[in-house]
């Protein structure tokens, strides 16, 4: 498995807005459903009110190598 965590700092205070808008577009939801997903949470950083925490776990690297290189990630 390949466990993968990551802080994004949102610019200008505007992480609201960011997660607001992953959740507006299903972003979340339709990364779930990807081959090989097993889990995809994003949680506010409690130390920091720009920074968004991003941990997904995939069944393989090659799982998760395609994730990143999918349609719907450029997008983001």
């Amino acid at each position: 498995m390949t466990h993968y965590i990551a802080a994004l700092t949102i610019k200008d205070g505007k992480r609201e807005e960011y997660i607001g808008e992953l959740k507006h577009a299903n972003l979340v939801e339709q990364f779930r459903e990807q081959h090989g997903n097993v889990h995809y949470f994003i949680s506010k950083s409690v130390d920091d009110p720009d920074v968004v925490i991003v941990s997904d776990l995939w069944e393989t690297k090659a799982d998760f190598d395609a994730h990143c290189s999918s349609e719907i990630v450029k997008k983001t």
